[in-house]
């Protein structure tokens, strides 16, 4: 989408001093504004709520299709860990950025979300499985 074809509406906004100079940093590696980065990293957090949403929906419909009871028990598994947990605590995009090292390379540019959902998604088997299973 073209910003310069959309309305914009000034927000003003307080941030928590470690996330703002992590976006200073960036900024300035980039050669961007702060707010050219904020509008950014926004536009990231949108599309991975976006995309963890349709991943509900996408699981959610495989549990209602399944005809197998180990598949339908193991979708089931996955559909409560996905409301409920159960695996490491997610970070919002903010916390991310808080997380980097002042001297990160790290680019979060239009495809970040998507590669990081693809690398989690390629690396979703269990290290080490359960003796039980």
């Amino acid at each position: 989408m073209c910003m310069a074809s959309l309305k914009q509406v000034r927000r003003s906004v307080t941030l928590p001093a470690p996330i703002a100079k992590q976006v200073e940093s960036i900024a300035s590696r980039r050669r961007l504004s702060d707010n050219r980065v904020l509008v950014e990293l926004i536009e990231l957090g949108i599309e991975a709520s976006k995309q963890r949403e349709r991943a509900f929906f996408e699981l959610a419909e495989r549990f209602r299709g399944s005809k197998d009871s180990g598949e339908t028990k193991r979708l089931g598994d996955e559909l409560g860990r996905f409301v409920f947990g159960g695996s490491p605590p997610r970070r919002t995009i903010s916390e991310c950025v808080a997380l980097l090292p002042e001297d990160s390379t790290a680019t979060m540019d239009a495809d970040f979300a998507r590669d990081t959902a693809a690398a989690i998604e390629s690396h979703r088997e269990a290290l080490e499985p359960p003796a039980w299973d």
